[in-house]
């Protein structure tokens, strides 16, 4: 249960830095593409500095010639939605 809810609240953080951190999705990507391609509990590293960063291989979400795609979220905001 708390896996679920982790990999729920750690998906809805994601998306909506996604749709406001202007990162270069597919513009026809929807919520359920997102969701389908995306497993927080096996697309992450920490980072130096603590920060959780989830990522993407080049052409998931967005156009191969961006990259991977980093979204970093603090342990605070995660904690603080669960």
């Amino acid at each position: 249960r708390q896996t679920n809810k982790a990999d729920r609240v750690a998906r809805e953080l994601v998306w909506d830095k996604l749709q406001t951190g202007g990162y270069p999705l597919w513009e026809d990507l929807t919520f359920e593409e997102f969701e389908a391609s995306f497993y927080p509990e096996e697309d992450f590293y920490l980072a130096k500095n603590g920060d959780i960063v989830f990522f993407f291989q080049p052409g998931v979400i967005a156009p191969e010639e961006h990259g991977e795609l980093q979204v970093p979220l603090t342990r605070w905001e995660l904690e603080d939605e669960i």
